[in-house]
């Protein structure tokens, strides 16, 4: 890695560079940690292609040999679009050791050689790691140290927290020393809507479970399918495993109170979710129930309606427009409406058709959900879609 420097350059590089560590300021700063400023000469052996993210390096022991490594954020494979700089950003832990190599004669010293390994975090092309990087437009950082003392910083996991141009991390990454021949072993979770680790990492917390929310193509409801993740209780290793009966189709960033299209309003029915007050038209006309008064449907998905239990929705379909019904509707009865509404709602004057699969005890099952809209003269008021009836198919 060195490009043919002797190895007394070499000691004296390490030297250098043991020997460099400062105040640690920034936005991935650690309570009571100092500085590390990147000293010129390891700056010089770091890869041209890399662009070292600025105030963002952290010195700690991350191996728990009682001695610090450095762990360096850089972005790579950087180009432009137009006038804005896009790349993602890796990470590396740099670790100095002694050299299990005899010393050759012309290079005798007093002194046993030593060296820096550099241990990637992502990119890496290893067992384990071919896949991902650690972020786009930002990351977050996190040391698991449980039994750190004091000022001392022993971390037993390292959390990457990636972020793509949003608040909400879309990335996550969790890496272990595994030993030499090994470097750090971790895991990587895509979302490309939004990752959700439990708990959110603290440096007492560590992630127990995943949960992943990948966008439905060009959804215009903003539905995902959601994946659940969970940790395995292996000493001394970071591993996970899917739990093939947390997959979902879920909203992407939680259930909106009264959703714009009928797909969404059986999508929040079906999750458990009920109508709110609307920033935009007054109440809902059926009071927290996204069902008609009087609405049918099927035994045992009817009992799961009512008792709002979140189901698993595994397939959803809909019409992507709606025309108007012949009759064009007609004023809605009061006996269809939440008790004490006003009765100046119109229903009907749109119908739509949603087809969902679900599982229902245990089972997957086929459901047709027939939707009719509740629209009110009001200037300021919205349309709302209610389910009529739903039929197994």
């Amino acid at each position: 890695m060195l490009r043919g420097r002797s190895a007394l350059a070499f000691i004296v590089l390490v030297l250098i560079s043991l020997g460099a560590i400062l105040a640690l300021t920034g936005r991935l700063k650690l309570p009571g940690k100092a500085t590390l400023v990147l000293p010129l000469d390891l700056e010089k052996i770091i890869p041209q292609g890399w662009e070292v993210v600025q105030d963002q390096q952290v010195s700690c022991d991350f191996d728990l040999d009682g001695e610090d490594e450095w762990l360096i954020l850089y972005r790579y494979d950087e180009t432009m679009v137009g006038e804005v700089a896009r790349g993602p950003i890796g990470g590396v832990i740099y670790d100095a050791q002694a050299s299990p190599v005899p010393q050759e004669a012309a290079t005798q010293g007093p002194y046993r050689p030593a060296f820096l390994v550099p241990y990637k975090l992502l990119p890496d092309f290893y067992t384990g790691k071919g896949q991902g990087y650690l972020g786009e437009s930002e990351v977050r950082l996190v040391l698991y140290q449980p039994n750190a003392e004091g000022q001392q910083c022993r971390a037993e996991e390292v959390t990457v927290l990636g972020y793509s141009d949003g608040p909400l991390p879309t990335r996550l990454s969790i890496f272990r020393w595994a030993g030499k021949a090994v470097g750090y072993e971790g895991v990587h979770f895509v979302g490309n809507a939004r990752v959700e680790p439990n708990p959110f990492p603290e440096p007492t917390k560590q992630v127990r479970q995943v949960l992943t929310y990948d966008r439905l193509q060009n959804h215009r409801s903003l539905l995902c399918e959601r994946r659940e993740y969970n940790r395995l209780d292996v000493p001394n290793a970071v591993q996970f495993q899917e739990n093939g009966e947390g997959y979902t189709i879920d909203f992407c960033f939680n259930t909106p109170r009264d959703p714009a299209y009928p797909e969404a309003v059986v999508l929040a029915l079906l999750r458990g979710g009920e109508p709110g007050p609307g920033e935009q038209g007054g109440d809902s006309p059926t009071g927290n129930s996204f069902l008609m008064g009087g609405a049918v449907l099927p035994p045992g998905l009817g009992d799961a309606v009512v008792a709002r239990r979140a189901l698993r929705v595994l397939g959803i379909a809909n019409q992507g427009a709606v025309a108007l019904h012949p009759s064009e509707g007609e004023p809605c009865p009061a006996e269809r409406l939440q008790p004490g509404q006003a009765t100046d709602w119109w229903c009907g004057r749109e119908r739509a058709e949603v087809l969902t699969e679900i599982m229902l005890d245990g089972r997957p099952a086929q459901v047709v959900w027939h939707l009719i809209s509740v629209a009110s003269d009001k200037i300021s008021a919205d349309v709302h879609w209610r389910v009529e009836r739903a039929e197994l198919r």
